[in-house]
């Protein structure tokens, strides 16, 4: 999904965090409108030649009236890295266990 408002990024921030096998961004995001999370990590990927599965928005803030908005993002080496730091929520949790459910009911009933 392309975005037809036009976004630019710039990074200030880029870390390497060894321990917990990632990079932290940090950068700002000069657009006409609120960028999405998805917006925001398909100009992450584009300009970093990352996975789209392996970039985590932690926030994107901007100021009234401004039309930059400051964002801070996790790059993981892999999908096993970012499973194992990430928190998962409650609402998430559940819906995974409702899938499992529904999965494991539907061969049963077939």
């Amino acid at each position: 999904m392309q975005s037809k408002y036009k976004m630019e990024l710039k990074i200030t921030i880029q870390k390497e965090n060894p321990l917990l096998r990632r990079k932290e961004i940090s950068g700002v995001i000069a657009s006409d409108k609120n960028p999405s999370l998805e917006d925001a990590k398909t100009l992450l990927s584009e300009q970093l030649k990352s996975d789209k599965e392996l970039i985590v928005i932690k926030k994107i803030k901007g100021k009234y009236g401004s039309n930059e908005f400051s964002l801070e993002a996790f790059i993981y080496n892999t999908k096993k890295d970012m499973e194992e730091t990430e928190i998962i929520t409650k609402k998430a949790r559940q819906a995974k266990l409702k899938s499992a459910q529904q999965q494991t009911q539907q061969p049963a009933a077939g």
